[in-house]
């Protein structure tokens, strides 16, 4: 069995891991926009081998064969930026941006648009993953206390806390 501390300590590898992931999908996309854009209008010209120098745009959406949106770049009305990846049927896959609080997130979703984790900045003491059943309730949260030590909390499907899982317990 694991001890609290391993299970904390896996946890925290898993939230710096989802960031990772998040910035590189970030850097990968724009990255690709930036190399794939020939001028700022996006027409093809073959013969012009000369980078781009500035694309501005308010919002960059990216469509499939269908016509169907799978990535958008845009911002939000504080003027922060977001991306939202869609799956080939429209329904949401990924979205980074800024939540309603204004903290930075990450929130994925399953593939029939339902969301099925959380990332985000949480509170002044931390970060904070939420893992939510397909009813949309917190099964599992972990977040810092204001002590700096980690806790997990276990909720039922009734969205009441079965376990706490702290450093001291």
């Amino acid at each position: 069995m694991m001890t609290i501390e391993v299970r904390i300590a896996r946890l925290e590898r898993s939230v710096r891991n989802w960031k990772i992931a998040a910035l590189s999908i970030g850097a990968v996309v724009m990255t690709s926009l930036m190399l794939g854009l020939n001028d700022a209008g996006g027409t093809d010209h073959a013969d012009d081998k000369a980078p781009v120098k500035l694309v501005r745009a308010k919002a960059l959406e990216i469509v499939n064969d269908s016509d169907a949106v799978i990535c958008r770049i845009d911002s939000d009305a504080a003027g922060t930026v977001r991306c939202a990846y869609s799956y080939a049927n429209g329904k949401p896959l990924l979205a980074i941006g800024q939540g309603d609080f204004g903290q930075a997130g990450l929130a994925v979703f399953s593939k029939s648009g339902t969301l099925s984790a959380e990332l985000r900045e949480g509170d002044v003491n931390g970060g904070m993953l939420k893992l939510l059943s397909n009813k949309m309730l917190p099964t599992i949260i972990a977040s810092a206390q204001k002590n700096g030590d980690g806790v997990i909390l276990v909720r039922s499907t009734q969205g009441k806390d079965v376990n706490e899982i702290t450093p001291r317990n």
